[in-house]
């Protein structure tokens, strides 16, 4: 039996800003290729953020299940991540545009802790519902479907580190970081296979590449794609821009900080500013911080 495996998708109708190329088509003859791979195996599995937004636009939905109506009586089985439903609540994808996948009979949800077996091996999945603890985790299962951060350093977003997991001989199929990986750590192996659209300046690097696991003999194939673009396909001048005001707005806060004597940040600074602006005058503070830092 031949099971793919595919992390974050994001599918979305407006074009990043950094990106030159068409957009929108190439995303469609991503789904295409992704589906053509799954017509040649037994079984999927998504990893959850299907969709960029729980309520995608309507020819967006309708563009993709042309696509995906295509599977031949193939399952495939849906974690569900962050951006699939609303305020962590499972109850919400009924009306999302996974939902409507679910209707036509495309995508089987699974919820928290749900466990399936697929050729006599038990998988379960733990869709973004909020923190995951690893408690929670069936030990029961070969094989945990995760949208969660799982990390092999500590990052500041992360929520467990591999070496955190005291499960031994595991298969971890992990979406939610979108950084593409294949780390054996204490006996586990941990996979993500990156994002398929690459809506962000930080993942325009990272190859989406699905993985297919073979039952039969125990091999895990990673799947090259055809259609993710290679070379430019994103606007060097608007990177730099963005560079370039993302390091003013730090020396913006520095400045502030500064002026203001204090080592806060975030409410706590924006509270201090209007603390000292009784009389409204905000914009002008601000400016006259702006026009210190910019002339250092």
């Amino acid at each position: 039996m031949k099971i793919l495996y595919c992390g974050d998708i994001h599918s979305r109708t407006n074009c990043p800003r950094f990106r030159i190329d068409d957009f929108y088509s190439n995303q469609l003859k991503k789904h295409q290729e992704l589906v053509d791979i799954i017509n040649t195996c037994d079984a999927a599995i998504l990893g959850g953020d299907v969709f960029d937004s729980p309520t995608p636009s309507t020819y967006l939905v309708n563009d993709l299940l042309s696509i995906w109506k295509k599977v031949k009586n193939i399952p495939i089985y849906v974690c569900l991540g962050s951006h699939d439903i609303e305020g962590y609540n499972f109850k919400t994808y009924h009306k999302s545009g996974l939902g409507v996948f679910e209707k036509f009979g495309i995508f089987r949800i699974m919820n928290y802790q749900e466990e399936i077996t697929l050729e006599g091996i038990p998988i379960s999945f733990y869709p973004h519902l909020g923190e995951l603890k690893l408690t929670d985790l069936l030990p029961s299962s070969k094989i945990y479907v995760i949208h969660n951060y799982i990390t092999k350093e500590k990052l500041p977003f992360t929520l467990y580190t591999m070496d955190q997991i005291t499960l031994t001989n595991k298969i971890f199929f992990v979406a939610h970081y979108h950084k593409p990986f294949f780390e054996k750590v204490n006996g586990n192996i941990f996979i993500s296979t990156g994002v398929l659209t690459r809506c962000d300046i930080s993942e325009r690097d990272y190859v989406i590449t699905p993985i297919i696991l073979d039952t039969v003999t125990k091999k895990l194939q990673p799947i090259k794609m055809k259609t993710v673009l290679s070379g430019v396909f994103v606007d060097a001048d608007k990177i730099n821009f963005m560079k370039q005001s993302k390091m003013d707005f730090e020396k913006f806060k520095a400045s502030i900080k500064q002026g203001l004597n204090i080592s806060k940040s975030g409410i706590e600074l924006l509270t201090e500013i209007l603390n000292i602006t009784e009389d409204g005058n905000i914009k002008k503070i601000i400016k006259e911080a702006y026009d210190v830092c910019s002339t250092r």
